[in-house]
């Protein structure tokens, strides 16, 4: 039996599908090298950028141990010894301290 072909069915011809598969070929591949060069790129930004995270966190930390040995009490002592402060080992007191508690001496 002989089979008819629908006539909104066109087949393209056999040149023209190779064509058009180089030329997709073509297409994908030029793609694919941009998005390659903007990879590297982005991975080269991320490199400097970690470069400049390490370098900011050994100045933090350098600045850390810095506070920390200026607010060390013997150096604060040494400082103030060298603006003049003395210690003052007696205090003075200008009011007579209250009593805390005063027991009557009514116990006859």
């Amino acid at each position: 039996m002989k089979r008819y072909r629908n006539l909104n069915d066109k087949k393209v011809p056999k040149p023209l599908k190779r064509y058009i598969f180089a030329f997709l070929i073509i297409v994908i591949s030029v793609m694919q090298l941009f998005l390659l060069n903007s990879l590297a790129t982005a991975g080269s930004h991320l490199t400097d950028t970690e470069a400049k995270i390490d370098q900011i966190a050994k100045e933090n930390d350098i600045l850390e141990s810095q506070i920390t040995s200026a607010s060390s009490m013997t150096t604060i002592f040494n400082k103030a010894q060298e603006i003049g402060l003395s210690q003052n080992p007696t205090t003075l007191s200008l009011v007579a301290p209250l009593p805390v508690a005063q027991v009557e001496k009514s116990f006859n």
